[in-house]
């Protein structure tokens, strides 16, 4: 991993001996005149050895999770499964008290759930916890630190100089297994990535992911170098030189990114992060403070970010063919700005759906870097369980989805993540009510969030799973993806009654004034903000199992975009009988000529909306332009919205009846509040 910062560049030419005092203890192994050293001495190499140790941090002992069966641990390597550490790096004495890794191992920047300590192990392996930190600097990835309990009677030199085309030698951890020496040459150097501050020192030693922290020495066993990445069979390492150029007793941070958002193509500009703490101070704290200082300077840029989009969704030209299209999938879809065409659009996913038994399924898609998932709800789990218990609706997640954990050359099956960790209330800008519920895979330092929110057929949200330093970062950005979902609000008529009776805080709040009214074969009201349907059952079945959709998209309001019901559709659960109520919001000039062209139709009564009877698929297909939701002695041409009736039914049937159906049904419709 490179850091970046600022700083003097190393000579290639060792200069003389500029007096630095040797924190080697005892004599450091001469070569005679003109002899060159292509090895360490036994004494040297026993020195090293004493003065390095592995960076660990200890196995989670907790599992919330539950499996299809026992892991096989017994498949698992004896040292690996006895072991109760993981090692992911190396470090080395420079003092009685003090030692030097790479920043990037101890990672003071992240809040780690399984793993917020850290710890030295020796060779006998013994464990000391990371107590102070005396120097560090994120950009060059360095850090100087103390241990608790332990002090050191053998540690390494510090050389600011060295000679290009010269063996060096890396000390590190290899992968669990103790403190490795291997060879190589100093083959040339790098520069810094930013702009060229310094240069890393290039070698030819080999070296592996446990080795970053670890030092690159010269043949005299003195550090020229801390290793920090590993790239092509080449190892990179910070000069020893770099690290006399820090302000000492200083915690400095330092990073440049450009932040972007999944919906829209555009990226902020270089952004400069970079804070400092006095030290020394416990790593925990000092981990803590630079994580919450990031992640409110991640929030704060991409706010700026938000507000430099010219044409954010709702606002702008580029956005009306989302305002004005009509919503009609039953799954969510996200709204989004087309690389393209630079305009915003809305998704139209391919979905995965996966049997959940007794008539539940769960579907699922993936798009826009999250994936929407849809529960429709199983007869025998209780509906208020599914919406009010965490556990019930990501048990039904993982038994439609296969989630393996791999071990020992299986992959056995995650059947449960137990109780969420966290769990969070929000509503979105639309007054939608989310509950984001956050479980933590201790194994592998995982967070899955999920934003749900009750709908009629059980539950619709979003999933991410991320590292668990991730949960800020990602809570922020899933938030502000909620403000741009399309939410379906389709189920049979049995289940309306039921979401309904939910709690109020559990419904959008454009559905507080929602009254839903059904008996079976008779009769079914629905009381909106938006309109007011009476339906009779000499007219449509009203089965308990009939399907009732309503469809809420945008309508134009100024430089708003208002949540609004675009569609209301009804189907019988047999045959081909439905009606199709839609609000159709006049386009603006300049729209496309097929928004134009289907306003056009409606105002002017054409086909289909001509009230007369026609053969189609099988059907017998009915239409009309509703006068009832006209403003009093409008014309249809200067309307704000034209509102049309679609009627279907099974076979053939004569103009007469098919009339007197539309007729039956259209009067049944009403505005909620008379125009």
């Amino acid at each position: 991993m490179f850091a970046v910062s600022h700083g003097g560049q190393p000579t290639a030419k060792p200069p003389k001996n500029n007096g630095a005092k040797s924190l080697v203890k005892g004599e450091v192994a001469k070569p005679a005149v003109g002899e060159a050293i292509t090895e360490l001495t036994s004494a040297v190499k026993k020195r090293l050895l004493a003065s390095c140790f592995e960076v660990v941090i200890p196995r989670p002992e907790k599992d919330s999770l539950t499996y299809e069966k026992e892991l096989p641990w017994e498949q698992v390597p004896f040292h690996i499964r006895n072991d109760k550490y993981f090692s992911i790096g190396t470090a080395f004495a420079v003092s009685a008290t003090e030692l030097i890794t790479a920043f990037h191992v101890l990672d003071l920047t992240q809040e780690l759930l399984s793993y917020p300590r850290y710890y030295i192990r020796d060779a006998e392996q013994r464990v000391y916890e990371v107590d102070q930190i005396l120097l560090a600097h994120e950009h060059r990835d360095i850090v100087r630190f103390t241990v608790k309990g332990r002090t050191f009677e053998q540690w390494l030199e510090l050389e600011p100089t060295f000679e290009m085309n010269r063996p060096v030698f890396t000390a590190g951890n290899a992968y669990g297994e103790g403190i490795v020496v291997r060879r190589g040459e100093l083959i040339g150097t790098l520069p810094e990535a930013l702009d060229g501050a310094w240069s890393w020192l290039k070698s030819s030693a080999d070296v592996n992911a446990g080795n970053s922290g670890g030092p690159l020495l010269n043949p005299q066993g003195r550090v020229i170098g801390v290793v920090t990445q590993r790239k092509d069979n080449l190892s990179y390492s910070l000069p020893t030189a770099e690290i006399a150029k820090l302000k000492p007793s200083t915690a400095a941070y330092f990073n440049k990114v450009a932040y972007s958002f999944n919906l829209f193509p555009e990226k902020s500009k270089l952004l400069t992060s970079a804070f400092e703490y006095p030290l020394p101070m416990g790593y925990r704290e000092l981990r803590s403070k630079a994580f919450q200082k990031r992640q409110g300077t991640y929030e704060h840029d991409m706010e700026a970010l938000f507000a430099e989009q010219k044409e954010l969704f709702p606002k702008g030209a580029s956005s009306l063919d989302v305002i004005y299209d009509t919503p009609t999938s039953s799954f969510p879809e996200v709204v989004y700005k087309d690389t393209n065409s630079g305009r915003w659009a809305i998704t139209d996913v391919k979905t995965n759906s996966f049997d959940l038994g007794n008539n539940g399924r769960l579907v699922t898609a993936s798009t826009c870097g999250v994936v929407l998932m849809q529960i429709k709800r199983p007869d025998t789990v209780s509906y208020v369980d599914l919406v009010e218990k965490p556990r019930v609706a990501i048990d039904l997640v993982f038994k439609g989805l296969n989630v393996p954990r791999e071990m020992g050359g299986e992959k056995i099956r995650i059947t449960s993540l137990g109780e969420p960790m966290r769990t969070l209330e929000h509503k979105d800008r639309y007054g939608r009510p989310w509950r984001l519920d956050i479980w933590h895979m201790e194994f592998s330092d995982q967070v899955l969030l999920m934003y749900s929110t009750p709908t009629p057929t059980g539950l619709l949200g979003v999933l991410m799973q991320t590292g668990s330093a991730k949960i800020e970062t990602w809570t922020y950005d899933l938030r502000k993806i909620l403000d741009f979902l399309y939410v379906p609000y389709t189920a049979r008529l049995k289940d309306w009654g039921p979401y309904l009776a939910l709690r109020s805080e559990r419904h959008p709040d454009a559905f507080k004034e929602l009254r839903f009214t059904f008996e079976a074969g008779k009769s079914l009201q629905l009381r909106s903000p938006w309109i007011s349907m009476d339906l009779d059952g000499r007219t449509h079945a009203l089965a308990p199992n009939d399907t009732l959709g309503l469809y809420l998209g945008f309508t134009k309001a100024g430089s708003a975009a208002p949540w609004d019901l675009r569609r209301l559709a009804y189907s019988e659960d047999e045959g081909d009988n439905y009606f199709v109520w839609i609000n159709n919001p006049k386009p603006e000039e300049g729209m496309a000529d097929g928004f134009q062209k289907s306003w056009r139709e409606i105002a002017q009564k054409r086909h289909p909306h001509t009230r007369t009877a026609f053969a189609k698929d099988g059907r017998t297909d009915i239409a009309m332009t509703l006068g009832a939701f006209l403003p009093k002695n409008a014309a249809p041409e200067s309307a704000p919205s034209l509102y049309t009736l679609y009627m279907g039914r099974t076979g053939t049937l004569s103009d007469s009846t098919m009339k007197k159906l539309l007729d039956t049904t259209a009067a049944g419709i009403k505005p909620a509040v008379a125009p």
